[in-house]
């Protein structure tokens, strides 16, 4: 969707998984049409399905296997064909409570593996880990100083260790008010938890037909996702009954078969990462965090420094839970900072695009 102002950033906008780019249309005008395009940055915004997802064909047998490698090459060939030689790139949800933490993956593909195309991304809630004093010393000992003194150094700031303060304090609580039988009992329950999904990764097709065969069941587990998301949410009967519908109409078994794929890749992402060397020059992120505490504990930003050049940070009060339509500011907030970052680089001026491409032509 191009914007009618001629200054606009090409911006390829992913949906987070498994919804599909027919809904993030909330999105939509508030990054194409701003409401004072001298002061806020417009974009022209592509948005692509995940294979699979919606009415996107799945992957081919021989990029079955990695499908997030191939999907970020998808991405940029798209970008590409539609004569955008340099993008920015955004998530629309939670790196950490997207399946196989595909969101954030996927993201971090493109960036890394065409940094001279893709000139930034803006994350949210990445699946960042606190330094180890025995894998990373130095980033560790800088994490370890800063708190010691509160100092917003290397990344960090005061709002990081306040919210830090009061994630543990939290967890802490949770942990002494289970008794120890409840606690176990409570770790036996998330390994059934996990157990069923393992069985549903490894067979993907069961899952998937059972929920094809049944309407009110995918209906059912749409309802659980987005509440697990946020219990108070205020989207309508029909946006949840739509996004349901977006999964059932044209089979499910394809982004089952996508999940269960990029959950062994994630793995070897993993064990790549850990072997490799880091690249001299960093992909430049935005990374958006919430200070809400929800249960997974709080992330510093700063954390990322390992993998990207943080250009910015935004916090959010009050969680991210279903951004694409209860916080729709923070994807526009997060690629104007991305943005901002990259000041003085000329490669993100360019003409505007007519042209348009079709997917055959892919």
């Amino acid at each position: 969707m191009k914007s009618p102002h001629a200054h606009a950033t090409p911006l390829l906008l992913i949906p987070n998984f498994p919804l599909t780019n027919l809904s993030l249309e909330p999105l939509f005008s508030t990054l194409t049409h701003p409401a004072d395009p001298a002061t806020t940055a417009p974009f022209h915004i592509v948005v692509p399905s995940i294979p699979g997802l919606g009415f996107s064909d799945p992957l081919g047998a021989h990029a079955s296997a990695t499908p997030l490698r191939h999907t970020a090459l998808l991405f940029n060939t798209v970008m590409n064909r539609l004569g955008y030689e340099y993008y920015l790139a955004t998530a629309t949800g939670s790196g950490r409570l997207s399946p196989a933490n595909i969101d954030y993956h996927l993201l971090h593909l493109i960036v890394e593996q065409y940094p001279e195309k893709c000139l930034g991304v803006h994350i949210i809630d990445p699946p960042l880990t606190r330094p180890s004093p025995a894998r990373q010393p130095l980033a560790w000992g800088k994490y370890a100083v800063a708190r010691f003194f509160h100092a917003n150094v290397w990344g960090y700031a005061s709002e990081d260790f306040a919210a830090l303060r009061i994630s543990e304090k939290a967890a802490r609580e949770r942990e002494r008010s289970l008794s120890p039988n409840r606690n176990q009992l409570a770790k036996q329950a998330g390994l059934r938890a996990r157990g069923g999904w393992g069985l549903g990764l490894r067979e993907p097709d069961t899952l998937a037909y059972a929920l094809c065969d049944s309407p009110v069941g995918l209906l059912s587990m749409t309802c659980s996702a987005i509440k697990a998301r946020n219990p108070n949410h205020s989207l309508e009967k029909n946006d949840i009954v739509h996004v349901a519908q977006l999964a059932w109409l044209p089979g499910p078994e394809a982004g089952m078969r996508f999940w269960a794929n990029a959950e062994r890749e994630v793995d070897v992402l993993r064990r790549e990462s850990g072997r490799s060397k880091k690249a001299a020059l960093k992909p430049r992120a935005v990374i958006t965090v919430s200070d809400e505490e929800d249960g997974e504990g709080y992330i510093c930003s700063a954390w990322g420094e390992e993998e990207f050049h943080i250009v910015g940070t935004n916090r959010v009060s009050g969680g991210l839970g279903l951004v694409v339509w209860q916080e729709v500011d923070v994807v526009g907030n997060g690629v104007r900072a991305l943005l901002k970052g990259l000041e003085g680089d000329s490669r993100l001026s360019q003409p505007a695009v007519d042209d348009t491409i079709e997917g055959d032509e892919l």
